[in-house]
């Protein structure tokens, strides 16, 4: 700030303002100068050069996050409050997709894929529609490198929404007679009802792999 400060008072002794409202206005001009060319990219070219080539790049965690290990705590209990049912704030459950995993491992054998909450459990397979979820879309969505993504691959200006916002979980096995983590067979999503097909996918690890 010290040469922004000086950078301030040479510009100010240049105009020779005779009132402070001029004074705070050359301040503000100047100050907002500053913060543009001090502004950086999040994501680096390097990163993106291996987007562009391989398809994927893999982010540090301070490109996400301000606070990475509280924030990443915090989405942790989040999930863990809306599958127990204990949110302070809970969230639109009768619009959310939830489904409960299977105790076989086998995909026929998941829980039907139903509007609303299923009760309390941390076996739950998918959530879907946290996109709804405040605390979600704060902790996460919102964060600005997603914003600088989707500027490069959609172009500046072009609104963006969140389509298919959701929780993927593999539980532990309930029992030792019983699998844990249901198999999902290879397949291909396609929705021909979507203005323009998705071009970028986010996905954060809660728990080591």
């Amino acid at each position: 700030l010290r040469h922004v400060a000086e950078g301030v008072a040479g510009f100010v002794g240049a105009m020779a303002p005779t009132t402070t409202t001029a004074m705070i206005i050359v301040a503000a001009v100047a100050l907002s100068w500053w913060a543009r060319r001090r502004r950086r990219s999040i994501i680096t070219p390097t990163q993106w050069t291996q987007f562009d080539r391989d398809g994927y790049v893999v982010l540090r965690p301070d490109q996400v996050f301000a606070s990475p290990h509280d924030d990443l705590l915090s989405l942790q209990q989040r999930m863990d409050d809306i599958m127990l049912g204990t949110c302070a704030e809970p969230p639109p459950y009768e619009r959310m997709m939830m489904q409960l995993d299977s105790c076989t491992g086998v995909y026929a054998d998941a829980g039907e894929q139903t509007l609303g909450y299923k009760g309390k459990t941390l076996r739950y397979r998918k959530i879907q529609n946290l996109d709804l979820d405040d605390l979600v879309m704060g902790l996460f969505l919102r964060r600005p490198c997603f914003a600088e993504a989707c500027e490069r691959v959609y172009g500046k200006g072009t609104p963006i929404s969140s389509f298919r916002t959701m929780f993927f979980n593999k539980p532990c096995a309930p029992s030792a007679a019983s699998s844990g983590g249901t198999h999902l067979p290879w397949h291909q999503d396609r929705w021909r009802f979507l203005d323009i097909d998705p071009l970028l996918n986010a996905y954060l690890a809660l728990d080591p792999a």
